[in-house]
């Protein structure tokens, strides 16, 4: 069933946004798997987009964002839907200005606490400028 919403998530995001990097065809399909199926994976690796989703997904519904021995994670808050009871439009929805918008707040964070080696080029570049401007 994975790689069934795979493949469908993966058509969705080249058919809306055909001139997007590979990169952030494979963040955005794997996130609407995850929030459909639950099973992570699928294309390439970990991007900082990817994650940004996941977070999004904890932190929707009212969530919080805390740590368990170094790690993030969250605590659902009464309107949260855990991964794999997403319908499929509702979570290209929710996913698509993640993986495909402009770098958010999110996305930094995400950058600086998660491991990421799967992004594209031009988002590192960003994610080193945010940095940057996040020093001054």
């Amino acid at each position: 069933m994975n790689h069934e919403a795979l493949a469908k998530a993966r058509q969705w995001g080249q058919q809306q946004y055909p001139r997007s990097p590979i990169q952030h065809h494979a963040a955005f399909a794997n996130s609407v798997a995850y929030m459909v199926t639950g099973a992570s994976g699928g294309y390439g690796g970990a991007s900082v987009r990817e994650h940004a989703v996941s977070h999004a997904v904890g932190l929707h519904g009212g969530g919080e964002r805390t740590t368990v021995q170094g790690l993030n994670a969250f605590i659902p808050g009464s309107g949260h839907i855990p991964a794999g009871q997403w319908g499929f439009e509702e979570a290209c929805q929710f996913a698509r200005s993640i993986c495909y918008g402009e770098l958010t707040d999110l996305h930094f964070f995400c950058y600086r606490s998660e491991n990421c080696f799967d992004d594209a080029a031009e988002d590192i570049e960003a994610l080193k400028k945010y940095s940057a401007i996040d020093r001054q």
